[in-house]
């Protein structure tokens, strides 16, 4: 545990340069994955509003947003091939740690006008959106709801029909790491911690009768914290593990 400072009575824990990555203070850095895909690969309708051509998952720490380009742009909210067709796009990923499982997230117009983003597991601020001008359709979902992942593998499938052609693309997979939040823990010796910039408040510590804390060190993906009293007893706290107490010698 060699991030932990004594600092007039407090013991500091940065999410920090040697362990993360990340320079304590600054802002979460996104971590991006993309891929190209074939054109013209999309079926017998071979339509190119239906055909991908590239595909990119991004996090900020906050959001993780799937994008998916298209060879030629078909608004959502406007085209009665999105209206009145089964057209769709799904976002297909595999969460590895937290909530560790295969999710899918269905983006269409319920038949309105409007274009939801319909996912098949509990999670509220789902936002769906588009450009234009890039050809994209996105999906930005809560980092919260996937809780604290390690990665996310993601794929994505599109169907679009019109009034005679139905065609069906497939992204291939991209893997992308998550981003550990910018930011540093403090702890007094009664157990007391702060959290300062993008880090999380995780609870205090209570250091073992007649002790005092003397270490707070973050978890491998900065969402979490481990903290030592001087006689050896450690804690864990959010998604950091506990491998044992440690062994101290009078």
């Amino acid at each position: 545990m060699g991030n932990g400072r004594v600092l007039s009575g407090f013991v500091a824990a940065a999410v920090a340069v040697a362990t993360l990555g990340f320079t304590s203070g600054s802002a979460s850095a996104a971590t991006n994955a993309s891929l190209a895909d074939p054109a013209g690969d999309n079926g017998s309708g071979f339509d190119p509003r239906g055909d991908i051509v590239g595909y990119s998952a991004t996090t900020n720490g906050a959001q993780v947003a799937l994008t998916v380009q298209a060879r030629q742009f078909d608004d959502p909210q406007t085209s009665p091939n999105w209206i009145f067709g089964n057209t769709v796009i799904y976002f297909t990923f595999y969460v590895e740690g937290g909530y560790d499982d295969y999710v899918s997230i269905a983006m269409y117009n319920n038949g309105s006008g409007s274009v939801v983003a319909d996912p098949e597991f509990s999670c509220a601020g789902i936002v769906p959106s588009w450009n234009a001008a890039a050809s994209t359709y996105s999906i930005s979902v809560p980092s919260a709801c996937l809780g604290n992942y390690s990665g996310i593998q993601a794929y994505a499938y599109f169907d679009y029909e019109t009034i005679s052609t139905y065609s069906s693309d497939e992204a291939g997979m991209v893997f992308m790491h998550n981003t550990a939040p910018a930011g540093y823990w403090m702890a007094t010796a009664a157990g007391r911690v702060y959290a300062f910039g993008a880090v999380s408040f995780y609870g205090d510590a209570v250091p073992s009768f007649g002790s005092s804390i003397v270490d707070i060190e973050p978890s491998p993906a900065g969402r979490g914290y481990n903290t030592l009293d001087d006689r050896g007893s450690v804690s864990e706290f959010g998604d950091a593990e506990w491998w044992g107490d440690a062994t101290v010698d009078y």
